[in-house]
């Protein structure tokens, strides 16, 4: 059985966030575009600068997802002005969930928070 580790992640984190979200968007999406349009995309979305500017958003939250010391995904949930749809007050949105392939579909974890 795996032990998966759930952190709040902070604005140091920023390399771990970025290199997962090109990550794991790759595996998902690069078949259904051309390596031209997924490159374009990987740099823009995943700049440093983007993803550090989101980190330090305090109304979104990241979490990073460990298995023993590597990382395998993250969460991003937004509040207040950060949420991209509705921007309630009262909600959340959980506007990305990236987990690597390798990983998705397991069964078996022992979660610690």
């Amino acid at each position: 059985m795996s032990v998966i580790i759930i952190k709040k992640a902070s604005t140091e984190d920023w390399e771990v966030i970025q290199n997962l979200g090109r990550e794991t968007f790759y595996e998902t999406f690069a078949k259904h575009n051309s390596e031209e349009q997924i490159q374009q995309y990987l740099a823009e979305s995943f700049a440093s600068e983007k993803v550090t500017n989101e980190l330090k958003n305090p109304d979104s939250q990241f979490f990073i997802v460990y298995e023993a010391e590597e990382p395998i995904g993250y969460l991003k949930v937004n509040s207040g002005k950060a949420q991209t749809e509705l921007q309630d007050e009262t909600s959340l949105e959980i506007e990305r969930i990236y987990v690597k392939s390798s990983h998705q579909g397991k069964k078996s974890w022992t979660i610690i928070i």
